[in-house]
């Protein structure tokens, strides 16, 4: 009995060094791990025709800030400016850094929009490491090729509380 209570010690002593040593070793991974920032910057631009709306929603990975025009045509004192600016997460920033291919993007090569016949024009700037492009469309312009990181920049609109302008469509 005696022995089966010395052996059983012994284990125990010995499996409460190796956790010791495990937790060691993995909180020196953790400090040990770099902080990546991607490097990406978004702007993207509603203007309506009568200068009706002019919206503006800037990305970079230290802030997203979003501002909101709205013009009343029957009282210029009363026209509405949003300014909101947050900071997003670095999940969201690696997911929008890796949901846009921009080989892809610099091939759309739309430059037009409705602003001419009353409509809305949509701008879309994106710069990515070292390269940049920018297209400008409508709001019932179809772009497949990049629908999906275009909704996830919508879905900021929506966190603000704003309808989206690609998202409308």
């Amino acid at each position: 009995m005696r022995k089966a209570l010395h052996k059983l010690c012994l284990m125990l002593i010995f499996s409460l060094a190796l956790s010791c040593s495990d937790e060691d070793t993995s909180e020196a991974v953790l400090i040990d791990t770099p902080l990546v920032v991607h490097d990406i910057e978004v702007k993207y631009y509603m203007t309506c025709g009568w200068g009706l709306r002019a919206d503006s929603l800037s990305l970079s990975p230290d802030e997203v800030r979003l501002i909101q025009n709205i013009r009343s045509f029957s009282n210029s004192s009363r026209d509405t400016t949003i300014d909101t600016s947050f900071i997003p997460s670095l999940a969201w920033l690696d997911s929008l850094y890796s949901n846009i291919d921009m080989p892809t993007f610099k091939a759309l090569s739309h430059n037009q929009g409705n602003l001419a016949v009353d409509g809305c024009d949509l701008v879309l700037d994106i710069r990515k490491d070292q390269s940049q492009h920018q297209i400008m469309f409508g709001l019932n312009d179809s772009l497949p090729t990049i629908e999906g990181f275009m909704h996830q920049i919508d879905s900021l609109w929506s966190l603000i509380g704003v309808h989206p302008p690609y998202g409308s469509h």
